[in-house]
């Protein structure tokens, strides 16, 4: 549920208030302040500066863009390795060619 500041101009009396959106014009004609008893008028909601909010967008896209760098640094790194695994040995294939004219090839 929302809260709202409300703040006596007569006695200088300040609150918080928690009560739904729709009680608010409602609220707004009955209140009274707990201290000097004063009707609506001088009893009322006030609007205050809202909080300065650090970081924001330019924060979460620089995130990302240094998670991009990190992803694309592994992958650059994974292709390395699958190219070095498909080097190819030409002994071994020989060596193999021949178990299987041989005969000691028993399959996978």
């Amino acid at each position: 549920m929302p809260t709202y500041d409300v703040e006596c101009s007569a006695c200088g009396h300040a609150d918080i208030v928690v009560m739904k959106m729709a009680e608010l014009t409602t609220w707004d004609a009955a209140a009274v302040c707990p201290e000097c008893k004063a009707a609506s008028p001088t009893y009322c909601r006030v609007i205050r500066q809202a909080p300065a909010v650090h970081g924001g967008n330019q924060t979460i896209k620089s995130k990302l863009e240094d998670n991009k760098k990190r992803f694309v640094k592994s992958g650059e790194r994974d292709d390395m390795r699958h190219k070095a695994s498909k080097k190819v040995d030409r002994g071994a294939i020989e060596a193999a060619r021949e178990s299987v004219k041989r005969g000691e090839f028993e399959g996978f």
